[in-house]
């Protein structure tokens, strides 16, 4: 449902020209990676990190053959809990 959803609304975070400036984006709850690979098409150059719960990103569905895919890196952890992985330049909560 949560792809869905940002596939209606994604127009204006990709139009926002703060995007453009970000070279590692850290995506917090980035759930199945449908935000991410939206993003790494218009902004090829960046790379994404997505921190969503272990059970969240063992069933992500990235492909590693796929070129949007290649600068996405799933890490698993607990946003109440764990420490954020480090090195963004950026964050999204959406």
């Amino acid at each position: 449902a949560m792809g869905a959803f940002t596939l209606q609304s994604i127009s204006g975070l990709l139009d926002n020209p703060e995007l453009a400036t970000v070279h590692h984006l850290l995506d917090v709850g980035g759930n199945d990676g449908t935000t991410a690979a939206k993003i790494i098409e218009r902004y090829p150059n960046m790379r994404i990190t997505i921190f969503d719960l272990p059970s969240v990103t063992e069933t992500t569905e990235l492909s590693p053959t796929k070129e949007t895919n290649i600068k996405i890196q799933l890490h698993p952890g607990d946003l109440f809990a764990d420490t954020f992985p480090r090195g963004a330049d950026a964050i999204l909560f959406s």
